[in-house]
């Protein structure tokens, strides 16, 4: 017995293998719901009382069940005819098979193999991809000149095999931006927001989805090696970081985590840095077995975007390429120390959903959060916002009450732009007039354009 395991073993296998195959096929042929769990139960409860009296495998012949629905024969008459006809051979085959002429046996057997064959290497051919027929010539040919069951196994080989070449062709590089098009959702300063326009694109953003495999991950590397080689065309930025973020990766072998070492290799070659987000705990022990795990940085793409605006915004004089910051707006400026000032300290709401809305305010320092109540639990913090963001001008615009709260995270200084004050620069101070409109413009398209970035991101 333990000599032949391994041969039992794989009779299992094929077996299983080849009653869900049969079942799919039948459910296909038979155009009625199978369940295969059910199919499953069924087959093993009926093999293991079978191998009692010591009966070869079994499980749903398609062939049977096809020749008798065409025969109008269906539902459980059909396997007790079957049943019954297999009992009476147990008594009565030699007597039997003595009273039909071979003829009458062989010309039936023929009518049904030929049958069988012609729907499938001829009518099959017609209807199926190149790859599928040629697996089926490929399973009949080898059933012919070796076996049944050995056929099973080279087909299930080439299947798992084709499948595996098709899943490496799926695209998993679900979007690839710059940090010039995709921002965090940190609030900041339309001058800050400009300098990010102009030196983002020196910072690669890609999002992966699905599984890693040795064919899949290749495509990060193709992807960051055609960036890098790109970047030496007039008005490119050099690549200085690339982030990946897996927040959409379900699974990752080895072979992909091989891959991001080379791409982290490939990045270190040409002065980049190579950063991941989002990775979960199960992806992170792959990462780690491998070497990686300091690559995992940050956990969510969001905190990374940041992170890498903040490294952008700190270079001096933005001195990448010879580009200058943008120069400031001393209407601007002016305007802002006329407005009165409001201290609030960390914790204190800075607006209250619902409120009326009957100013402005502009963050001169410190940050806060723009949070949504919980359905169940605590509030839910939405994106953050740092100096020189503006606070409620939609509501301010527009005459609605506040859409969300807003807490300040450490102690803040704003100043505050109510209807009164901008009716008296209006009257006494147009151009600071004027400023204050064009930032109320520049708020809200910014607002609009963050909105159809993410949304653009999201369709990826």
């Amino acid at each position: 017995v333990a000599e032949a395991a391994p041969g039992i073993l794989v009779v299992a296998i094929l077996s299983l293998t080849a009653m869900l195959l049969n079942t799919g096929a039948l459910e296909l042929s038979t155009r009625a719901e199978i369940d295969p769990d059910r199919e499953l139960r069924l087959t093993g409860a009926t093999n293991l009382a079978m191998a009692s009296v010591g009966a070869p495998p079994g499980y749903v012949s398609v062939s049977m069940t096809t020749i008798g629905l065409r025969m109008g024969v269906s539902g459980r008459l059909l396997a007790s005819l079957v049943a019954a006809i297999a009992a009476l051979a147990l008594a009565f085959a030699e007597a039997i098979t003595a009273l039909v002429p071979v003829f009458v046996t062989t010309g039936l057997l023929a009518y049904l193999g030929l049958g069988f064959l012609h729907e499938w290497l001829v009518l099959a051919a017609r209807r199926l991809p190149r790859g599928d027929v040629a697996v089926i010539y490929a399973i009949v040919a080898i059933t012919a000149a070796v076996g049944f069951l050995e056929a099973i196994l080279v087909g299930l080989v080439i299947a798992v095999l084709a499948f595996a070449l098709a899943a490496a062709r799926v695209p998993v590089l679900r979007g690839a931006l710059t940090l010039a098009e995709q921002h965090s959702t940190l609030d900041r300063s339309p001058n800050e927001i400009e300098r990010l326009r102009a030196a983002g694109s020196g910072t690669l953003v890609a999002t992966l989805e699905g599984v890693l495999f040795f064919g899949t991950g290749h495509q990060l590397v193709t992807w960051l090696r055609e960036r890098l080689a790109g970047q030496s065309a007039e008005g490119d930025l050099p690549v200085r970081a690339a982030v990946v973020d897996l927040s959409r990766v379900t699974g990752l072998d080895m072979a992909s985590a091989m891959a991001l070492a080379r791409a982290e290799a490939l990045a270190a070659r040409h002065g980049a840095t190579l950063e991941l987000s989002g990775v979960a705990p199960e992806l992170r022990k792959v990462l780690e077995a491998a070497g990686l795990g300091h690559l995992a940085r940050y956990e969510t793409l969001d905190r990374a975007l940041e992170a890498q605006e903040e490294t952008v915004l700190a270079a001096p004089d933005m001195a990448v390429s010879g580009m200058q910051a943008p120069p400031s707006d001393p209407d601007r400026a002016a305007l802002l120390t006329r407005l009165p000032r409001r201290i609030v300290q960390a914790g204190e709401t800075v607006l209250r959903r619902g409120d009326p809305s009957g100013d402005m305010l502009v963050l001169e320092s410190g940050r806060v959060s723009i949070m949504r109540a919980g359905a169940d639990g605590p509030p839910v913090r939405l994106r953050d916002m740092r100096a020189g963001a503006v606070l409620g001008e939609i509501g301010f615009a527009a005459g609605v009450p506040r859409t969300q709260d807003v807490v300040a995270t450490e102690r803040s200084v704003l100043r505050v732009l109510d209807r009164a004050t901008l009716a008296a620069l209006e009257a006494d101070a147009p151009r600071l007039a004027f400023a204050a409109h064009r930032l109320i413009a520049e708020a809200l398209s910014e607002k609009v354009m963050a909105g159809n970035r993410m949304a653009a991101v999201e369709r990826m």
